[in-house]
């Protein structure tokens, strides 16, 4: 179609037409002999009037630049044409740097309660994020002080709450050669080993449910002598293995 017949159809100025369709020549598709192809007459003729809206927009001053507001607010300009974008103030197109003029007191309070809800929030993450790192930092010295009985009850102390069943584990291998060298030294040292850390484990979960205590607390072992038969029936040795379970239960206590 003539670009002509199509400044005629619209309402456009030609020479203004022409200029715009060379401009966007990439994104129309082309324009050969001020001949425009059928199929992006509509497309040309919307993105001319967006465009005409916009320029007028800015001359007649019913249009504003986002830029503008956003330093006379002092408010970031790409958060601030985010913004906007998010809640159709503009849309998503080349000429979206500017909004109306008559949105400006609804868009600026908008925004401005938007940043507050946005400090209010980044306040509560900051006051977690200190109260966790605060935690972390008492964390060795409330296990170090943790009580813990085989028993269900501390003298001069009185169960607050119960808070359930817990556990804490540990494993350690053996090599077999070492139990020909001081068999009962070697397990005896692996036993105190994985016992301390199985009870470590233990108060740890106690401390992650907010107690201070564990009562009830028993061991449990597991052994395994594990061996492979490779190629000719000949039988491969793996080293021990002996596990160990710390179990109790979480309570909070308080002194008498």
């Amino acid at each position: 179609m003539k670009t002509k017949d199509i400044a005629a159809k619209y309402g456009f100025d030609l020479e203004e037409f022409e200029r715009f369709l060379r401009t966007e020549r990439f994104s129309m598709g082309g324009i050969v002999s001020n001949t425009l192809a059928d199929e992006y007459v509509a497309i040309a003729a919307e993105g001319f009037e967006k465009k005409r809206v916009y320029e007028n927009g800015i001359e007649n001053g019913s249009l504003v630049y986002i830029q503008k507001v956003a330093d006379e607010h002092g408010f970031n300009n790409e958060e601030f044409k985010d913004f906007l974008l998010q809640y159709g103030f503009i849309k998503p197109t080349k000429y979206n740097d500017a909004f109306a003029k008559s949105d400006i007191p609804e868009v600026v309070r908008l925004y401005q309660n938007h940043l507050k809800q946005l400090e209010e929030e980044k306040s509560k993450d900051e006051l977690v994020a200190m109260k966790l790192k605060q935690r972390e930092l008492e964390k060795p010295k409330a296990i170090a002080s943790m009580l813990i009985t085989s028993g269900f009850n501390f003298d001069g102390y009185t169960i607050k709450k119960y808070s359930g069943y817990i556990s804490g584990d540990d494993a350690i291998q053996i090599n077999r050669d070492d139990l020909f060298k001081d068999a009962g030294q070697v397990l005896t040292d692996a036993l105190v080993k994985i016992r301390i850390q199985a009870l470590k484990e233990l108060k740890e979960a106690a401390y992650d449910l907010g107690c201070n205590a564990v009562i009830g607390v028993d061991f449990d072992y597991m052994t395994f002598e594990p061996e492979t038969i490779g190629v000719g029936g000949i039988h491969y040795y793996e080293p021990y293995v002996i596990c160990v379970t710390a179990n109790g239960n979480a309570v909070i206590i308080d002194k008498n």
